[in-house]
């Protein structure tokens, strides 16, 4: 094409007085930007993703240090408790009659507080978040009750498994 050509036919799809002039933000815009920036900001400092807790275990044994039961904390905070099976093949069973009843003594307490009682009918239960959370060197125990628990709110029958939580190693 000849030279100027091109200059002529933007010239005629838009004259100069024609095209329209820069838009200029107003006050309302900057305001508009300046709110979704401080939302964005804000979402990202308010999401700060947390840690999981750490977990929790417990080996329960009994007087000869034999491994009777795992214990684990749940995110729930309740405890997971798993029946061990032992080189016989045999797991723990509470004597006919009697039931089990679980103990958390915290680290520093004086005397354990119930957290409830252990309906085995399987290989493992779960125990609902109880009145003392689980932490780091709380002494676990189970004991042998009457039905129903422990009359005195301490336990009256022999503690037969007793373990502390530990955090469980990643490695």
């Amino acid at each position: 094409p000849p030279e100027g050509l091109w200059q002529l036919i933007e010239a005629a799809l838009a004259p100069a007085a024609a095209r329209p002039a820069p838009r200029r933000l107003g006050i309302w815009q900057f305001w508009a930007i300046g709110a979704t920036l401080a939302a964005a900001a804000f979402a990202g400092v308010a999401y700060v993703p947390r840690a999981p807790a750490p977990r929790m275990m417990a080996v329960l044994v009994t007087g000869q240090s034999q491994p009777a039961f795992a214990a684990e904390v749940m995110p729930s905070g309740g405890l997971h408790l798993a029946a061990m099976t032992s080189m016989a093949g045999t797991r723990p069973q509470a004597p006919a009659g009697r039931q089990w009843e679980l103990w958390g003594q915290a680290p520093g307490a004086t005397a354990p507080t119930s957290l409830g009682m252990i309906p085995m009918h399987g290989s493992a239960v779960n125990i609902a978040a109880p009145a003392v959370p689980p932490q780091k060197n709380m002494l676990i125990m189970i004991s042998i009750e009457p039905p129903g628990g422990s009359p005195t709110g301490q336990p009256s029958g022999p503690v037969v498994f007793f373990g502390r939580l530990m955090p469980a190693s990643n490695t």
